[in-house]
């Protein structure tokens, strides 16, 4: 079954480690009932990256699916500043 939404998350190592970053991520997808499939980029490991992606800041959420594509720059804290950015419906309580 393929996941209701695809991410890559675009950060660069030194700042901040990207198990922190993808916590809210999860949690989010997972307070509006989806599944997600999540792709990390250190661009310290992999510089070319920022390039292919047109990286102007990090850290940087990209939704490619579903489309359309829909980008995030900042951190992901703020779980309804997010959702709205991204396209993600939650419930009204949250």
């Amino acid at each position: 079954m393929a996941a209701d939404f695809k991410f890559t998350l675009i950060f660069f190592g030194e700042n901040i480690p990207g198990g922190e970053l993808k916590k809210p991520l999860e949690r989010l997808v997972e307070l509006a009932g989806k599944t997600c499939e999540l792709e990390l980029i250190d661009l310290s490991i992999q510089p070319e990256a920022a390039v292919q992606y047109h990286v102007l800041a990090t850290p940087l959420l990209i939704r490619s699916n579903p489309l359309p594509i829909r980008r995030f720059i900042g951190h992901l804290t703020d779980s309804k500043r997010v959702a709205r950015a991204l396209g993600i419906d939650l419930d009204p309580a949250i």
